[in-house]
């Protein structure tokens, strides 16, 4: 039997299921960032804002897609075969990759840390 959370009597399913999903989402959308910009200061030049903006803006969720569109077509390619890739039907090919992207970017992040 899974274990199950126990959900608020005032929260709806919804709100429950939105703080994991977007984490996830933000998650997506920097990992494709990088991958297309190179890293987080390439994009941000690409977008006209300060690298450390662009970084609180995956964070907290409020990167607008207004300024995902500037990124190009390449960046969505990129975003949606993410998102199929994450979110889509699992294989174990895929949880390698995951896996594999995942380390990348814990690596990525150590890296701009020590920089």
């Amino acid at each position: 039997m899974a274990p199950t959370v126990p959900i608020p009597a005032a929260a709806s399913q919804r709100e429950v299921l939105v703080p994991a999903c977007t984490s996830r989402l933000r998650d997506v959308a920097g990992d494709a960032i990088r991958a297309t910009s190179g890293n987080a200061r390439a994009a941000a030049i690409d977008l006209a804002v300060h690298e450390g903006h662009l970084s609180r803006q995956l964070k907290d969720g409020t990167l607008r897609l207004e300024q995902l569109e500037v990124l190009g077509p390449a960046f969505a390619a990129e975003f949606g075969a993410e998102l199929v890739e994450r979110f889509g039907p699992s294989d174990p090919k895929a949880r390698v990759r995951r896996l594999i992207r995942e380390g990348r970017r814990i690596l990525d992040e150590l890296d701009e840390a020590v920089a």
